[in-house]
């Protein structure tokens, strides 16, 4: 998980790992500006959002340098949530604060090479998201109460789910939880189950 996500700006970030058997926290990398969304890469990479300023970048941090994160690894601003698609080739990132709800998608081989493969529309806000095996994204659209389904193959989208107030993520279910449901959490601290048909 990271710390960090906060005003003033500060490289006080910090990605940190949490024993769940000991309650233990140990620092895996510092030295952060306002971490948001957190993903691993399957080079056991970390790769962290900052939805707050221009210039902010995706920060990358190498699993065996974490002592210097890389700043403006793929140059996106306001980003927030981040996935992985299942063949590992590209990290896909929401922009909370674009006019349209862009979502892109960034070659990790290469970050230059970077296409926006959705745009949700208007007053979205997307949050974050999560992917499916087949690499449909889910996006939680904090600005309208929404859930969103994109394929980002067709860059065709829809609206999953709706009156939801301030959705923030979305998960599929892990071990004890329905793998076939979508769980949101919202910014007022509920939790909801949405079964996919």
């Amino acid at each position: 998980f990271v710390t960090g996500d906060t005003l003033p700006v500060k490289p006080n970030g910090t990605i940190e790992r949490f024993d769940l058997r000991t309650g233990g926290r140990i620092k895996w990398a510092r030295g952060l500006s306002m971490p948001n969304a957190l993903v691993f890469l399957p080079s056991s990479d970390a790769v962290v959002s900052r939805d707050v300023g221009s210039g902010t970048g995706l920060t990358r941090v190498r699993a065996r340098d974490r002592r210097h994160p890389q700043l403006n690894w793929a140059r996106l601003d306001d980003t927030n949530g981040l996935a992985v698609d299942p063949t590992g080739r590209w990290l896909y990132a929401d922009r909370t604060f674009s006019r349209d709800g862009e979502v892109d998608r960034v070659s990790i081989a290469n970050p230059r090479v970077v296409q926006v493969v959705g745009r949700l529309g208007t007053g979205v806000a997307p949050d974050d998201m999560t992917i499916d095996a087949a690499g449909n994204l889910f996006i939680a659209g904090a600005g309208n109460g929404r859930i969103y389904r994109l394929d980002p193959r067709t860059h065709a989208s829809c609206s999953i789910a709706r009156g939801l107030n301030l959705p923030t993520s979305v998960r599929f279910g892990g071990a004890g939880w329905n793998a076939r449901a979508l769980y949101v959490t919202d910014a007022m601290g509920h939790l909801s189950e949405l079964t996919l048909h």
